[in-house]
């Protein structure tokens, strides 16, 4: 009987995890080091994050932090905008999008 290998865990876990700590422990974090944070947990490079990616698996995630912004840190719509480069009311559809896969 052959046994699978388990999987491996990624070598940069503990590097992840480190950088991680380092920004929970910052104390109060700017918008933009919480987009860092939040692209570090998600294995995404924050400059893809905040850059003009329109793939969908990133845009998800985007959208989603942007949301975060909004309901946890009570952001306006402009300031959310300019941590992420792009105009108001594409953080607009954003969260509006964000509300409609909620309420399903």
């Amino acid at each position: 009987m052959q046994h699978k290998p388990r999987p491996r865990p990624d070598a940069n876990d503990h590097v992840i995890a480190f950088r991680v700590h380092q920004l929970r422990t910052l104390g109060h974090l700017t918008p933009t080091d919480y987009v860092r944070l939040r692209s570090l947990e998600l294995r995404i490079p924050s400059k893809i994050m905040l850059g003009p990616s329109r793939r969908q698996d990133i845009t998800g995630h985007r959208r989603r932090i942007m949301w975060e912004l909004r309901e946890q840190r009570r952001m306006s719509l402009p300031a959310i905008a300019r941590v992420f480069s792009r105009d108001h009311k594409t953080v607009f559809y954003a969260l509006r999008k964000i509300e409609m896969e909620n309420a399903q």
